[in-house]
């Protein structure tokens, strides 16, 4: 019998009082096979992993039963140092998992603690950055690195170790289709010629279809997760088609202006455009490749990067505001990738009665709220630990607490990362009310255009250095 990976009757929680997020749960990989982890935000996907890992729960949590076997080992009875042979794990944020400034320094801090001898690390790194395509940053700092950037340079650290079973956790949240498809084609490549089993945890199944052998369906307080044939898994779902986007018509009103704006970064230039003009009241979805520089002119229209030429807000050069910036921050605002870095409390109750109090009006009820809280499965979390929620429970309440900070224009940078369709879809139905009801703009990077379709007003794509409107998503 092929041996597997198996997690057996896993009961696991992160504090006494809270409920388990894993309730005897249990679940058997095939040695060999890529396997796909889907299913709702917060369902326990992420633990699993991590208990797999061996991380849990020696550095967080406690299981009360359950078991873990490595291909027929049980975990406990593994070394560490024989577990790093066996196991190796991409959490969600990648920014989290670097230890070292450059891609390459990083890699090499890896092979020293799985002990590699020096004459063979430079072989290992130079094929694992070219597996992901980083080979030119391998010297860049990682801080300079856009977030798809870092997620390709935290998948090449863990290539590079080489071990048994590759466990991955959402890859690709912040990767464009384009090199999305291009390392689901590798790791398929990887998986025929090594043999290696790999798990990977994603929301998104755009692309898997071809490339995954099985797939499990996590749902909350469910125990026996039997893993599925890939081809029935998809045969099931429907096709997404691309979705029309308007483009913009001649009466819409402007909220932002670009006039030859010029944004660079280290010497190298970002983009480059003489007009252009974003709307008001609208929902716009602004895509390109990872590295191009959306996340740049984001800072850059909040005074947090320095650009050349104008950005006009309503007609004034925000210039103006450089020295009263809490002026245009009462009008602007941006949702950061990293949900845990922007929290300003410890629960959901307490980060979002500080929005409240800093904004200007309310729109919202306190019964409203409620309601919102139930609808985005939070209700029974408002005391709990919020950097022990979920990655993508994380996102919600970043996003809600945006809401309530009640600013007439939104920037959010990739809010649909590690949301599940459905969450996606309560996300985008709470800000597409916010545009209709309250006259907010939103300007959303977002690589799950998936996701967005029947949602956006607008897209607009930002690609050679310029951005253009597209009248498809």
């Amino acid at each position: 019998m092929m041996e597997k990976l198996e997690a057996d009757h896993i009961t696991f929680s992160y504090q006494k009082e809270q409920e388990a997020i894993l309730q005897n749960v249990s679940i058997r990989f095939s040695r060999g096979k890529i396997s796909l982890l889907t299913g709702q935000s917060g369902s326990g996907k992420s633990t699993l992993l991590k208990i797999m890992a061996g991380l849990y729960p020696k550095y967080k949590g406690k299981m009360t039963t359950g078991l873990v076997k490595i291909f027929g080992m049980p975990l406990p009875q593994i070394t560490p140092f024989e577990l790093r042979k066996h196991m190796a794990v991409l959490f969600q944020e990648p920014a989290t998992q670097f230890t070292l400034p450059t891609p390459e320094k990083e890699i090499i801090f890896a092979l020293e603690n799985k002990q590699l001898p020096p004459e063979q690390m430079q072989q290992r790194i130079a094929a694992s950055l070219a597996f992901v395509e980083l080979t030119g940053l391998k010297n860049r700092p990682i801080y300079t690195l856009s977030d798809g950037e870092k997620q390709r340079a935290a998948l090449a650290v863990i290539l590079a170790m080489d071990t048994d079973c590759l466990l991955l956790d959402e890859p690709f949240a912040n990767i464009d289709p384009e090199n999305r498809k291009f390392l689901l084609q590798k790791l398929k490549q990887m998986n025929r010629e090594s043999g290696k089993t790999i798990i990977l945890v994603d929301h998104d199944p755009t692309g898997y279809a071809n490339i995954v052998d099985e797939v499990a369906l996590f749902q909350p307080k469910k125990t026996d997760i039997p893993m599925m044939k890939a081809a029935a898994y998809f045969s099931g779902l429907k096709t997404k088609r691309p979705f029309p986007a308007a483009l913009p018509a001649p009466h819409e009103t402007t909220v932002f202006s670009f006039h030859d704006l010029t944004i660079s970064q280290g010497g190298r230039r970002l983009l480059q455009v003489p007009n252009f003009d974003i709307y008001k009241g609208k929902m716009t979805v602004l895509t390109g490749v990872n590295g191009c520089g959306k996340s740049t002119l984001f800072k850059s229209m909040l005074l947090l990067h320095k650009y050349e030429g104008a950005i006009f807000y309503h007609g004034t050069e925000i210039q103006k505001f450089q020295h009263k910036r809490s002026r245009y921050y009462q009008q602007v605002t941006m949702a950061f990738q990293n949900s845990s870095s922007q929290f300003l409390k410890m629960t959901i109750k307490e980060e979002l009665a500080c929005s409240l109090k800093m904004a200007q009006t309310n729109p919202y009820s306190s019964a409203e709220i409620a309601e919102i809280l139930q609808r985005l499965h939070l209700a029974d979390k408002k005391e709990a630990n919020l950097y022990q929620l979920s990655t993508g429970q994380k996102k919600k309440v970043q996003i809600l607490a945006m809401l309530l900070l009640e600013r007439e224009v939104l920037l959010l940078d990739e809010p649909l990362a590690g949301l599940d369709q459905e969450s996606a879809e309560q996300i985008l139905e709470l800000l597409q009310k916010a545009v209709a009801d309250q006259g907010k703009t939103i300007l959303m990077i977002s690589h799950q255009t998936s996701f967005l379709r029947g949602y956006a007003d607008h897209h607009i794509h930002y690609e050679n250095q310029t951005l253009a409107y597209r009248g498809i998503l």
